[in-house]
């Protein structure tokens, strides 16, 4: 059932028949203008004076473990959370009502 929402909502078709991902192309533009690169966004971390809530996928390759120990250690004083999802990569869906309850958890009881 998921997995058919998934694909029903995030997948389009082409002009020429093909299957591409349904997002705007034009996200993309940014990164063409302006690539991040070896740029270091350490210091836009440190800025943030809001509670953060970090969902994190386990298997994620990108959010790696040595990441989320440094997002942690430099947020010290200041209300940061993690939840983490065992089963799944990167981006966790919240398709499943245990992680949306999850998230609904911490915005009622996190003061912002």
């Amino acid at each position: 059932e998921h997995w058919h929402y998934m694909a029903k909502h995030n997948a389009r078709a082409l002009d020429d028949g093909t299957i591409t991902y349904s997002y705007d192309p034009d996200i993309a533009r940014v990164f063409e203008a302006e690539p991040i690169g070896d740029k270091d966004l350490w210091s836009s971390w440190d800025a943030i004076k809001c509670p953060v809530l970090t969902l994190h996928g386990a298997t994620s390759v990108v959010l790696t473990p040595d990441i989320l120990q440094e997002m942690h250690d430099r947020f010290k004083g200041k209300s940061y959370d993690v939840i983490q999802f065992s089963d799944c990569g990167h981006v966790p869906s919240l398709m499943h009502d245990h992680q949306i309850e999850m998230v609904r958890k911490w915005l009622k009881n996190t003061p912002i």
